[in-house]
């Protein structure tokens, strides 16, 4: 099955190794889209939040002494997402994850456009 998936990477911020992190995320999402079977579903859907968290964990530890960059609002947002995705993650190992998939999926998917836009391209402008 062929994902449309390749949109998250599509907003530069023009820091290379944050947009290398979010290329490899939308390469996770497509994974979990695919993913057929249960087990498969919920091991994506794991490995994609542990990639998240790391790539969180890394913007904080890179920008985290340019208060400009990674303020404050910044980290509770990464925090909040990680907690709904936690959530999420909860949910699917709770019921059928065939089921929810493609739900699971949007929110993930508008979960992270919003933080791109509102966040890292407000933070991380290309002229950095």
């Amino acid at each position: 099955m062929k994902s449309d998936s390749i949109w998250y990477s599509n907003l530069s911020t023009g820091i290379f190794e944050v947009d290398i992190q979010h290329s490899n995320i939308d390469q996770l999402i497509v994974l979990l889209e695919e993913a057929r079977g249960e087990d498969r579903i919920r091991e994506s859907l794991d490995v994609l939040i542990q990639a998240i968290e790391q790539h969180f964990k890394y913007e904080e530890w890179r920008f985290g002494n340019n208060t400009t960059k990674m303020n404050q609002e910044h980290i509770k947002e990464h925090r909040r997402i990680l907690r709904k995705y936690n959530d999420i993650a909860n949910m699917v190992h709770d019921s059928n994850a065939k089921d929810i998939k493609k739900e699971i999926v949007g929110m993930i998917k508008i979960a992270l456009m919003s933080h791109v836009k509102d966040f890292d391209c407000k933070f991380f402008p290309e002229t950095d």
